[in-house]
């Protein structure tokens, strides 16, 4: 009778555990069974440090939520520090959790000291935190105007190459030659127009009706000729 007894009682040890996760369902975490939320996890990929940021950035990142389906119920926050100030400022806060954010950074000074971080706060209160993982640059658009009057950005040429802006003279860097801007023409009949047996080569384009001809030897010094033909604008290149 000791025998079956402690027989009896083994059975009882052995399979009344599982007896309780059969009675409970899907399997649970220990959070889940004590009803405490996890707190959420948050990574920031960019800007991650390093980058040189001219104008703005679209700020990313991933968070996620181990509670179920908490993932779009994160709120996110976002700030900025330099490393002279050791108080973070606020970019933007309350946001979706959507990865990305648009940061316009033209109304800050320059520096190359510069981080950014993310929080990502669930509906319980908990939150999580990363930053960038070295500082990253914010510097000012660098842009001239060349003789035609188009625009270049250089600055990626001037921070990151060292070059100086003013070598740029015709957006094309230092060792830009200088193109032949709204030439004068030769008509037939001008002092200078070439006899119909000349032998020099040219260029010939027509427009609209309207007839040029760029002859080959200034091309060949000059190699760009920016002109307004027929009512187009056009670039003659040799």
């Amino acid at each position: 009778m000791p025998i079956l007894t402690k027989f009896f009682m083994l059975i009882l040890i052995v399979t009344l555990p599982a007896a309780c996760s059969e009675d409970s369902g899907n399997p649970v975490s220990l959070n889940e069974e004590e009803g405490q939320a996890a707190a959420p996890l948050v990574s920031l990929s960019r800007p991650d440090g390093g980058e040189t940021i001219i104008d703005s950035v679209t700020i990313r990142w991933s968070a996620s939520d181990p509670d179920e389906g908490e993932n779009s119920l994160l709120k996110i926050k976002l700030d900025y520090r330099q490393e002279s100030d050791p108080m973070w400022q606020p970019i933007e806060s309350n946001l979706a959790n959507s990865g990305y954010y648009f940061w316009d950074t033209s109304n800050l000074p320059d520096g190359n000291d510069y981080l950014v971080r993310v929080t990502a706060s669930d509906l319980s209160g908990l939150s999580a935190v990363d930053s960038s993982k070295s500082f990253f640059s914010i510097a000012e658009a660098i842009i001239i105007t060349d003789r035609t009057g188009v625009d270049w950005d250089i600055t990626h040429a001037v921070l990151n190459y060292g070059m100086d802006k003013n070598d740029f003279n015709y957006g094309l860097g230092p060792d830009a030659i200088e193109p032949v801007i709204s030439p004068d023409y030769l008509s037939t009949g001008d002092n200078g127009y070439p006899p119909d047996n000349a032998s020099e080569r040219v260029i010939g384009i027509a427009i609209n009706g309207d007839t040029r001809a760029y002859p080959i030897t200034p091309l060949a010094h000059h190699e760009v000729v920016n002109d307004l033909v027929g009512g187009s604008h056009v670039a003659v290149t040799y």
